[in-house]
């Protein structure tokens, strides 16, 4: 996820919100995203993990989790869950 983001324009860095980590913080001229990325949300802890470091920002820049599940779990608190492979093959993140 890190080289495609790079391979888009992004600045990607690492970002902390209330001492919770947030995988990517991507920008690019006037543009900011969140993301966090894992491999599946098959556990509870894992999907509590995932997203409450996204629910603790304020802003209201776009945020998503990116997972490599074979579903899509749609939104929860206005962050977007997103399939890995959907994410790699856009040419620009959709929202």
């Amino acid at each position: 996820m890190y080289l495609h983001f790079k391979a888009l324009g992004y600045q990607v860095h690492v970002g902390q919100s209330r001492n919770l980590e947030i995988d990517f913080v991507l920008e690019r001229a006037d543009e900011r995203i969140y993301a966090q990325v894992c491999y599946l949300l098959s556990e509870e802890s894992t999907i509590e993990r995932d997203y409450r470091g996204l629910e603790s920002i304020r802003d209201n820049f776009p945020k998503m989790v990116i997972s490599m599940d074979d579903v899509c779990f749609g939104t929860r608190n206005g962050i977007q869950h997103r399939l890995a492979w959907n994410v790699l093959n856009e040419p620009e993140p959709s929202f």
